[in-house]
C-alpha cells in the first residue's frame, strides 16, 4: 500500500470535513485539538502547534 503525505492526508480531510457543512479551524495554543459545537456552530479545531508525524 503507497504511502500518503500528511500534506495529502490533511487536504482529504479539509474537504471531506468541508462537503459534511463542518467549520474546520487552525488555532495556536495549548490544547489536543477536536470536534465541538460552538452555538450550534458544528467544528473542528487543529492546534496548529500539534505534531502531525506521530
Amino acid at each position: 500500500m503507497k504511502r500518503r503525505k500528511p500534506e495529502t492526508i490533511l487536504k482529504e480531510l479539509e474537504e471531506f470535513v468541508k462537503g459534511l457543512g463542518i467549520t474546520l479551524r487552525y488555532e495556536r495554543g495549548d490544547f489536543e485539538g477536536g470536534y465541538c459545537v460552538l452555538k450550534e456552530q458544528k467544528m473542528i479545531v487543529i492546534n496548529k502547534l500539534a505534531n502531525t508525524q506521530k
